[in-house]
């Protein structure tokens, strides 16, 4: 995890550090980043816009809304099924593989990380 405060400009901070960043992902697998204050979803897109190129939603069975070009909300998928593996090995393919995820809200549920 890393902790940042980059809250006045969270944009120019992912651009500044994008190299950094997708480094850290290479080395250990993914990576959580607090402190980035995004709020909505044009900061969203901003920011991962300045991390690399996004995907357009192409998996007909997992519907999500679209709030932007390749910026999308989370599947409605059913608890008791497995995370379907095709759409994750296929990410191989892309030509920019790193997926990037944001919570506006802490889970209902669960303890946060």
């Amino acid at each position: 995890m890393l902790r940042v405060d980059a809250s006045d400009d969270a944009p120019r901070w992912a651009a500044e550090h994008r190299d950094a960043l997708r480094t850290l992902v290479a080395e250990h697998g993914s990576l959580l980043v607090r402190g980035l204050g995004l709020r909505d979803v044009a900061q969203t897109d901003a920011v991962f816009r300045r991390l690399g190129s996004l995907m357009d939603e192409k998996e007909a069975f997992a519907p999500r809304r679209r709030y932007a070009q390749g910026v999308y909300s989370s599947s409605k998928w059913p608890p008791n099924q497995p995370m379907c593996m095709r759409f994750i090995v296929a990410r191989g393919a892309l030509r920019d593989p790193l997926g990037r995820y944001v919570q506006f809200r802490p889970p209902k549920k669960g303890s946060p990380i």
